[in-house]
């Protein structure tokens, strides 16, 4: 019998309503932004979704425009940077940015809460930075469906030990995802955010998408 779960991070990822909301402690002087944000995007879980941009007007309080760039982001909550900005330079006063999520990186994020502040700086002071803030919410995906969990040569149901499994399905996973041994050579047991445990042993896994799964079936004294 194969139980499939999505998994969670280790450590509690806050909701985008606990996360706290708060100005970055700029070093710029000259640096508007309107809106001031911060801004907030949502998106299922496991998916490519790509939410519309939020057009960010960088102004200039100083009294001589100047030449600026994207210079980064700083993490606030989780452990990758998700936005895409562009155009990625300009000149401030009057530059409409646009802020967007990746869809590249949050289809394969935990569900969960993420921040970030997303950082400009005036060309050749690149320590003289300001920015906004910007909260991710990664929705919980529907449970995972099974529909089939078969032998991956034969695509029959006879499995045995040392056989390649298959199992398909719906939303079973991240996009399409290919495991990597490590330097043990062993395959990882989480891929995807996703587990299998097959026979109440958890499994090493080759390939996961949002349909299939493949891993090998061990023998029950074998380590993954």
């Amino acid at each position: 019998m194969a139980m499939i779960s999505h998994v969670r991070l280790v450590y509690a990822l806050a909701s985008v309503a606990a996360l706290m909301s708060l100005p970055y402690p700029s070093s710029a002087q000259g640096f508007s932004f309107d809106p001031p944000g911060p801004f907030k995007f949502s998106v299922p879980a496991d998916t490519f979704a790509a939410p519309h941009p939020v057009l960010v007007n960088i102004g200039d309080t100083s009294t001589q425009p100047f030449p600026f760039k994207y210079v980064g982001v700083q993490l606030v909550a989780g452990t990758a940077d998700f936005v895409v900005v562009s155009p990625s330079s300009g000149t401030a006063p009057g530059v409409n940015v646009g802020i967007s999520i990746n869809p590249n990186v949050a289809a394969y994020l935990p569900p969960g809460g993420y921040s970030e502040y997303v950082l400009f700086a005036p060309l050749g002071q690149p320590s003289l930075k300001d920015g906004v803030q910007v909260f991710l919410t990664v929705m919980p995906p529907p449970p995972p469906v099974v529909t089939s969990i078969v032998n991956s040569a034969s695509l029959q149901p006879s499995i045995s030990p040392g056989a390649l499994v298959s199992i398909f399905g719906a939303n079973l996973g991240t996009p399409p995802i290919t495991a990597q041994y490590n330097d043990s050579g062993l395959y990882p047991t989480t891929l995807g955010n996703t587990t299998v445990t097959f026979n109440g042993a958890v499994a090493a896994l080759l390939y996961v998408s949002t349909t299939q799964i493949n891993f090998p079936m061990r023998s029950p004294d074998r380590k993954p």
